[in-house]
């Protein structure tokens, strides 16, 4: 069987293809999934245990979700070039570029290709902590506006603690979402440096 040709689009992104020229579709087979489980995978499961945190706790950060997570550390699914970037940038905000080479180098052959969608639904996930933050400020100001005109309704005390646990924890939300750092994401592939809170 000859070597297929990959082919590229104008802006560069591939025809997925797996090790064995074939289209990468699918879930991997069970050498793969194993290779995949005992590199890629435990890596990923190490650096998570060092910072002592949660799955549920890294798809926090990352917005890559839980179930693709558990998937990816299991080996039951071929990691992105994107999605690992966006996990490295939650693992190590000040040396992501190394977390994610290190990761990919584990992943070898299995790595997926970067398709507009999932470029597009990367982007859409790492800004929904801030979406969510702009949603509770919006909130704390609907419940705060109507007690300035009103002091002696029945609910202020409990409509204002609400108030300010909403802008507490918009707040929070806000610190703990990094901005990706210059250089890590470029041309489509993630959010850029200068318009990354705003993304929305």
């Amino acid at each position: 069987m000859s070597d297929l040709v990959v082919p590229a689009s104008a802006d560069g992104l591939v025809a997925e293809l797996g090790p064995d020229n074939l289209p990468h579709r699918g879930r991997p087979d069970s050498e793969e999934q194993a290779a995949l489980a005992a590199g890629f995978g435990a890596a990923l499961k190490a650096l998570r245990y060092e910072l002592g945190w949660s799955r549920r706790c890294l798809a926090g950060y990352s917005g890559v979700s839980l179930w693709h997570i558990r998937d990816l550390e299991a080996g039951r699914r071929r990691p992105r070039v994107a999605t690992v970037k966006y996990l490295s940038l939650a693992l190590d905000p000040g040396d992501p570029v190394t977390v994610a080479e290190r990761l990919l180098a584990l992943a070898g052959e299995s790595v997926r290709p970067d398709t507009r969608r999932s470029i597009r639904q990367r982007r859409q996930a790492y800004t929904r902590p801030l979406r969510v933050a702009r949603a509770m400020e919006t909130e704390s100001w609907r419940l705060f506006d109507p007690l300035i005109d009103d002091p002696w309704r029945p609910t202020f005390y409990a409509d204002l603690e609400r108030a300010k646990r909403l802008q507490t924890d918009a707040e929070l939300i806000r610190a703990m979402t990094p901005p990706p750092p210059p250089g890590l994401f470029t041309g489509s592939d993630g959010p850029s440096p200068s318009n990354w809170r705003d993304d929305g």
